[in-house]
Parts: C-alpha cells; sequence; structure tokens
C-alpha cells in the first residue's frame, strides 16, 4: 500500500492486526535463509560480532584513520582552536598535570583554560580548578564570599565544640 508520507505509514503499522502481519512475513523471509539474513544484518551493522569489530578496527587502523590523541577529545581541540602540538607541549610544560593544583588527571582530561572575553588559551586545568577559576572570573566577590562562608563554618564548628 503506497504511503503519502512516513507519518501516514507509522499510523497504518501501528494497528495490532497489520503489525501481526507484518512481523509474520519478517519471520517467514528470515527463516528461509537465516544465514543469509544474518549476514545481511552484519553488514548493515546491526549482529556485529567481536571478531567484526575488531576486524574493522585494525583496517581503519592500518589505513591511518585511527588517531589517538592521549587526555583529550577532538571536539574540545576544535572547540578551543587548539592543536594536539599544543596540548601536547602545553601538558609537558606543566608536568603532565594542572597548572593549578599540579593534579594529575585520573578519569578526564584536562581542561583548556581560555579568557571567555578574548578566547585566548592560557593553560590546561583540572575540573575542579577550572569550575572554580571560572566562578572568580564571572560572579563578583566571588572569592571573597567563598572565604567567608568557610570562616563562618570554621568558627560555628568551633563553637559546637567547646559547648
Amino acid at each position: 500500500m503506497p504511503y503519502k508520507n512516513k507519518e501516514d505509514r507509522r499510523k497504518h503499522e501501528a494497528i495490532p492486526e497489520i503489525r501481526a502481519h507484518i512481523n509474520a512475513n519478517r519471520r517467514k523471509h528470515y527463516h528461509k535463509d537465516v544465514e543469509k539474513s544474518r549476514e545481511y544484518s552484519r553488514m548493515r551493522g546491526k549482529l556485529r560480532t567481536t571478531e567484526d569489530r575488531q576486524r574493522e578496527y585494525q583496517q581503519r587502523k592500518a589505513a591511518g584513520k585511527i588517531k589517538k590523541v592521549p587526555y583529550i577529545h577532538g571536539h574540545t581541540l576544535r572547540r578551543h582552536r587548539v592543536t594536539v602540538e599544543w596540548y601536547e607541549a602545553t601538558l609537558a610544560a606543566q608536568a603532565g598535570g594542572c597548572a593549578i593544583c599540579g593534579e594529575l588527571p585520573t578519569r578526564k582530561k584536562l581542561a583548556v583554560d581560555h579568557n571567555h572575553t578574548t578566547g585566548v588559551n592560557r593553560g590546561l586545568l583540572c575540573d575542579i580548578c577550572n569550575t572554580a577559576l571560572e566562578r572568580m572570573e564571572t560572579v563578583e566577590n566571588w572569592h571573597d564570599k567563598a572565604i567567608a562562608y568557610l570562616v563562618k563554618y570554621e568558627i560555628a564548628q568551633r563553637e559546637k565544640e567547646f559547648k
């Protein structure tokens, strides 16, 4: 049955009797030649085995289509207009760690720190330092507020200890 658009087809195929008929036809054709059906599904990328994936990976790697970049994703490079060479040189200059606290990256990559008004890249930071620095730049007196909060908490904690 020809359909005017995809929405009409979806509505028609949603009717339980029609859906049952469609599924029965698919099962019938699948069971005619199971191996051919599986091969077709593999080619379409559905039933790929681990061996298939490994073979495809090795082929792409041999063709030079896979480039491993340590600690950083491609979208980060493009977003900050950073080259792999700049990232690796900066990482080496920072001894492989955050520019502020010096911590080495554990699970995640180091973030590219940049000035939000000029867009100039400054260095590589861990998530904690990057977030704190962003707060200090964007929220007025954030540093003073954070210190006041910590002092207030410390005083309250000491008062509880003396009581």
